[in-house]
């Protein structure tokens, strides 16, 4: 019983608040930017990991978190890019920021959980449920409303959904098996991978500059 409520506050940290915050950071200053600011969950996990898991980060592993921050922050200095043609406040930022921290503790709930059951079948439906309720009593708060996408949406959609079923299994048996503060850190390499496609399919609507892609 107590496994599956740290699953459902997973859920409701994330994809679940997390995913509303970074598609609004996406909405307020663009896909490179939000995305590359968001992976500061990698910090948030590590330091949950060391306060309730007992989990260690490595001076090598330290290194590496010091260098995330400050790619971070790279990112976040360049006034010039992003969305374009859009004005962009410096509060804006603070939406994939706190979409990190959401995200962060989630896993650290996931981690929690799983030493509890090591059963990521029970892990995942339960998560992905949460989520969906989290998001569903949000999207008044937001001003949002739920609406079937058709056409080439829906399949993008069904696609990406797909993708992020296929990565949050992968996540939930890689954070069974292993440290937070390293399998975080390797699953956040997303934001090259993000800064790259944005690059070459978004270039009318986002700009990339060359501090974004140092940070």
């Amino acid at each position: 019983m107590k496994s599956t409520i740290l699953f459902m506050l997973a859920g409701v940290f994330g994809p679940g608040l997390g995913q509303v915050l970074i598609y609004v950071g996406m909405e307020r200053v663009g896909m490179s930017l939000a995305g590359n600011i968001s992976n500061s969950q990698t910090l948030f996990a590590a330091l949950g990991g060391v306060l309730f898991l007992q989990e260690q980060v490595t001076p090598l592993g330290g290194l590496g978190l010091v260098i995330l921050l400050a790619g971070v922050t790279m990112v976040g200095m360049d006034p010039s890019a992003g969305n374009i043609g859009r004005p962009r406040r410096t509060r804006d930022l603070a939406r994939p920021f706190l979409s990190g921290l959401f995200f962060g503790g989630s896993y650290v709930l996931r981690k929690m959980a799983l030493q509890i059951v090591p059963e990521i079948a029970l892990g995942l439906p339960v998560v992905s449920t949460m989520s969906l309720l989290s998001l569903a009593l949000w999207a008044p708060l937001m001003r949002q409303r739920f609406a079937n996408p058709g056409g080439k949406a829906l399949v993008m959609l069904v696609i990406g959904g797909l993708f992020t079923g296929a990565a949050q299994g992968f996540s939930l048996w890689s954070i069974l098996l292993g440290d937070l503060s390293v399998v975080i850190a390797l699953q956040n390499t997303q934001p090259l991978f993000t800064v790259a496609l944005a690059a070459l399919f978004l270039r009318k609507l986002e700009r990339v500059t060359r501090l974004v892609v140092a940070g």
